[in-house]
C-alpha cells in the first residue's frame, strides 16, 4: 500500500472510519441541505472526504509526500469505506474471499462432502 502502512492498518482506518461516517450520516441526514440527498450518497460523500483528510494527514506526518496517486488511493479508500458503512464488513469480506476464490473452493468442498454421504 506504498505511503499508506500494512494491510493492518489500513482495515483498522476503514473501521473507524466506517464508524464516524455511520454516526455522522445518523446525526446529519435530517439536517439542512442534506436531508435533500440520498443518504447513499451522504456516506460516500463523508467517506471520501473523511479518507482524504485522514490520510493526507498520516502520509504528511509520517514524512511522505503527498502526491495524486496517494490521494487517488485514498478516494478509492473512501468508496471501500462507504460500503462497508452501507452494507457491513460481512459483504465486504464475502466479496474479498469470493475474488480469492475461497468461497468457491469451500462451496466444492462442501459438494464433496454431501456427495460422499
Amino acid at each position: 500500500m506504498g505511503n499508506f502502512g500494512d494491510m493492518e492498518t489500513v482495515v483498522n482506518t476503514i473501521g473507524i472510519i466506517s464508524g464516524i461516517v455511520g454516526t455522522l450520516t445518523q446525526c446529519t441526514k435530517k439536517n439542512g441541505f442534506l436531508k435533500d440527498i440520498p443518504t447513499a450518497l451522504q456516506v460516500i460523500l463523508f467517506s471520501v472526504v473523511l479518507n482524504v483528510g485522514y490520510w493526507s494527514v498520516h502520509i504528511v506526518q509520517s514524512g511522505g509526500a503527498l502526491q495524486w496517486h496517494t490521494v487517488a488511493e485514498s478516494v478509492l479508500l473512501g468508496f471501500f469505506t462507504a460500503f462497508v458503512t452501507m452494507t457491513g464488513w460481512e459483504k465486504f469480506s464475502y466479496i474479498y474471499h469470493r475474488l480469492k476464490g475461497e468461497v468457491i473452493a469451500s462451496r466444492l468442498e462442501k459438494k464433496s462432502q454431501e456427495n460422499n454421504k
